[in-house]
């Protein structure tokens, strides 16, 4: 386990279990969404954001928390995002957060963090797979279903 903290103003922390889950395998967003929602993301009173990194196999490597913010709106930079990715040995990666009001829209800030990691991973050679926004009880929107990606 890695974990680093970051003075106040900046990331807040990247967290990183290499060891967990490493023999899980998922197949479809669906499967992402419900793991997420299994590790009590879309209960937590404070929006989080988290890296699911996958192998080449869709074998999950790590699931990274990579910040974490207040009720609304929580602050998470392209570098954060991509250094949990490179972190865990990975090139592709599902980008999951939750809204804990309930309003699974994507926010303005939501689209923008997307549309600037599509780039920056292209760049990159990883393969972005989705941005994923969960909220209670198990309801989930998948911004590349929604053809925001």
């Amino acid at each position: 386990m890695i974990h680093v903290e970051s003075p106040p103003g900046t990331i807040p922390f990247i967290e990183i279990n290499l060891n967990i889950m490493r023999s899980m395998q998922v197949n479809d967003r669906a499967e992402v969404a419900e793991l997420c929602h299994s590790l009590g993301l879309h209960n937590l009173t404070q929006e989080e954001v988290w890296v699911v990194s996958l192998d080449g196999d869709r074998n999950i490597r790590a699931v990274v928390p990579v910040a974490r913010g207040g009720y609304h709106e929580v602050y998470v930079g392209v570098p954060a995002v991509l250094a949990a990715v490179l972190l865990t040995a990975s090139d592709r990666f599902v980008l999951v957060h939750n809204h804990p009001s309930s309003n699974l829209t994507p926010s303005a800030q939501d689209l923008d963090l997307t549309k600037n990691l599509v780039a920056a991973s292209r760049t990159l050679d990883m393969m972005f797979e989705d941005h994923i926004i969960v909220g209670p009880p198990n309801n989930w929107l998948s911004m590349r279903k929604e053809g925001k990606m």
